[in-house]
């Protein structure tokens, strides 16, 4: 009889490990572990919707990559417009 009780009690105890191991794994993380990224300090970034002509600058503007040339620039593979914004770039620092 009290060998019975023994293993029910090492039974019990085993399912209540368990339970303890799935709560443990269940509970939620903390909000800045979810996150992406860490909380920044507020910056101030001014967006202007003006030309460069409009706003008194005399340089050339650099046009649009785009994702894909974007993309072979960043692998080291010169691309047409890759090349078209050296040059602007070029060009703007004489």
């Amino acid at each position: 009889m009290q060998a019975l009780k023994q293993a029910q009690q090492r039974v019990a105890n085993e399912k209540k490990k368990q339970n303890e191991k799935k709560r443990k794994a269940e509970k939620p993380l903390p909000h800045n572990l979810l996150s992406p990224m860490p909380k920044m300090k507020a910056r101030a970034v001014h967006w202007e919707h003006r030309s460069f002509k409009e706003q008194g600058i005399d340089r050339e503007p650099t046009i649009h990559i785009g994702a894909v040339a974007n993309a072979l620039e960043r692998k080291g593979i010169q691309t047409d417009r890759g090349n078209i914004n050296r040059e602007i770039i070029k060009n703007n620092m004489l």
